[in-house]
């Protein structure tokens, strides 16, 4: 586990210690002069000691000699731009900038693990919230050695070598099939992307679906793939099914809007014939026709627990997970209540 402590930034001497050579050919490995007569095993051994001590050269640091970490690192590289956890994000940001920090956002999709640590060490941060998916246990250990103060993963679930911001996407699919039951819905579509990326979401926010549908036998709940293919066919064989499903579910409301075209470009009125469910509340949802019913939770809340922590362990102190504000639904047009 990531323990938020002090560290002194590790120096071109530390790495010359390591490695058994000197300064000066620490410094001809690491601003690769190539034409320098450094024996190959050599530069891979500056190289690797280097890395195994977080060693980042910073033309500003030395210049001040040793300057303390400073700034905030927030990787939005697997964020969606769109949904609640983005603006939870920029929530963090804006307070940080207006708390005087320097913000870096890093959107790069080339770096990962250890790569992506290195990139972000280069600022020299203070504090860093990242993806679990690019913050691996190696990349974490580079940054507590390259004088992170403060780190923050974020991801589906816990991990155990750094404090985590869990995001469960089993509860969405429990709290939407839970508004949908109370809503007299009986038959139930699940739409969900098939993309790789998305397999493991996917595959909880169904369980979280399939978890309470069980409690209840008049409920049956189906799946489809949301390419646009599969809704067009779908939703052309809405009107010839003995038993249609009533409400759909959907991965997120740009998932929900295409489902409501498909649905109107088959003659499907929703939400008169069929209930839409998304979720994230993107901005698009509220001036969408018919406005989009989605589940989310509060930017608001999420970003004060994460500025919160991130604080906290620049103080210092030990923060093991941050959970996630209790979902809800925002109420809109694509649903409605049903009578019968």
């Amino acid at each position: 586990m990531f323990t938020p402590q002090i560290v002194r930034p590790a120096t071109s001497s530390d790495v010359a210690r390591a490695a058994g050579v000197s300064r000066a050919t620490v410094s001809l490995v690491l601003n690769n002069h190539e034409n320098a007569r450094i024996p190959e095993d050599t530069r891979i051994r500056v190289r690797e000691a280097a890395r195994h001590l977080g060693y980042v050269p910073n033309n500003a640091a030395r210049a001040l000699k040793a300057s303390a970490n400073t700034g905030w690192v927030l990787d939005t590289r697997q964020v969606d731009p769109d949904g609640v956890f983005a603006r939870a994000i920029d929530l963090v940001g804006g307070e940080a900038s207006d708390n005087g920090e320097d913000v870096f956002r890093d959107v790069d999709a080339t770096t990962l693990g250890t790569d992506a640590a290195s990139s972000w060490a280069r600022i020299r941060p203070a504090a860093v919230l990242a993806s679990a998916g690019r913050c691996t246990p190696e990349a974490t250990e580079f940054l507590r050695s390259a004088g992170v103060r403060a780190l923050l993963v974020y991801g589906s679930e816990q991990v155990d070598y750094a404090p985590t911001v869990v995001l469960p996407q089993r509860e969405y699919g429990r709290c939407a099939i839970d508004f949908l039951q109370h809503a007299r819905h009986r038959r139930i579509l699940c739409v969900m992307p098939a993309a790789a990326e998305h397999k493991k979401d996917v595959a909880e926010r169904l369980g979280g679906v399939r978890d309470d549908a069980a409690d209840d036998t008049t409920v049956t709940v189906q799946y489809a793939e949301s390419s646009s293919a599969s809704l067009r066919d779908w939703a052309h064989s809405w009107r010839y099914a003995a038993d249609p499903p009533t409400a759909v579910i959907c991965y997120d409301d740009r998932h929900a809007r295409a489902t409501i075209r498909a649905l109107h470009d088959a003659g499907v009125r929703c939400p008169q014939d069929v209930a839409v469910l998304g979720a994230q509340d993107m901005p698009f949802a509220a001036e969408h026709i018919p406005s989009i019913t989605s589940v989310t939770f509060s930017p608001d809340v999420m970003a004060e627990r994460i500025s919160d922590a991130l604080n906290s362990m620049l103080s210092g102190e030990r923060i093991e997970r941050i959970d996630s504000p209790p979902l809800h639904i925002v109420q809109r047009e694509s649903t409605q209540q049903r009578t019968s």
